[in-house]
């Protein structure tokens, strides 16, 4: 009896972790497209004033490389979880970088 209560209770907490696991990819994503929001509605020139705009760079490439490498660390089945989040996060890097790096005057 106790033996099959250890496995019930390791198997409910085993769905309790999958399924908070498979939000995080949402709050990501989430987050990211708040701080692409909130960048965008101060109205700055990222080459003028780039302060805030770098730090938003850095932190979104840091965030890309993290979930490039905790994929790599899953297995091949649940990858998907983290692919979308990675694909919605690269495009606003991405977007930052060339924000910070474009050499046009406007």
């Amino acid at each position: 009896m106790h033996q099959r209560h250890y496995r019930y209770c390791a198997l409910l907490m085993n769905e309790e972790r999958s399924r908070k696991w498979r939000l995080v990819p949402a709050e990501i994503e989430e987050s990211v497209n708040l701080a692409e929001e909130s960048l965008a509605a101060a109205g700055k020139n990222p080459r003028k004033s780039p302060k805030w705009f770098k730090r938003a760079e850095i932190e979104t490439r840091d965030l890309v490389r993290k979930l490039e490498g905790f994929q790599q660390q899953m297995s091949f089945a649940d990858r998907h979880v983290l692919e979308r989040a990675r694909t919605t996060v690269q495009p606003v890097h991405d977007q930052l970088l060339m924000g910070l790096m474009d050499g046009t005057r406007k």
